[in-house]
């Protein structure tokens, strides 16, 4: 079901989505499968943040970034930090945003979790919209040195292209258009 609800988000059948996710939970609930519940409810805030109900996303999130670091799931705490970030970002609140993407890079290390170039990423983009240059380079310049290692090329494709945003806002428009080039 939890699979089935995850299809109907991203057919952006919402309420049929929700219906699926709720049966999930009630199930995995009954079962005592206290990580499947989260994992659902992980989904159904997502389904809210494609709604743009990105208060709703915020405040599920949080309930599952709380009960997530109670039961001791590393991996969960990160994918709601950055969720709740990426909430943030297309608030607009992106202090908050970094807050959160940075407690995400710091569960990463202390957990020696992979994956942690997106969360650079999303840093690097909030640092953009900030209009800080420098720091948004340095953490797309860590984000690419990432995708580079796990040859994640539509990652790298994003920060060269990110990369040569910055250049271009800088009217560098040599540097710009050889970024754009390698992108």
């Amino acid at each position: 079901l939890m699979h089935l609800g995850d299809s109907y988000r991203n057919d952006s059948e919402y309420e049929k989505a929700l219906e699926c996710f709720s049966e999930s939970k009630t199930i995995y609930h009954s079962i005592g499968d206290e990580e499947r519940v989260l994992m659902v409810s992980l989904n159904e805030a997502i389904l809210h943040w494609n709604r743009g109900d990105y208060d709703k996303c915020i405040k599920m999130e949080l309930e599952v970034l709380m009960l997530a670091e109670k039961q001791g799931y590393p991996k969960m705490q990160v994918n709601s930090s950055n969720n709740i970030g990426l909430a943030y970002t297309d608030k607009g609140e992106y202090k908050k945003a970094i807050s959160y993407f940075e407690r995400a890079l710091v569960l990463h290390r202390k957990n020696k979790l992979p994956d942690s170039a997106n969360v650079y990423q999303n840093l690097g983009n909030c640092y953009y919209y900030l209009k800080n240059s420098d720091s948004a380079a340095k953490y797309y310049d860590t984000a690419l040195e990432l995708y580079n290692l796990t040859n994640d090329m539509k990652g790298k494709m994003r920060m060269l292209s990110n990369m040569g945003n910055i250049k271009l806002d800088q009217n560098n428009l040599t540097d710009a258009l050889a970024l754009y080039k390698q992108a």
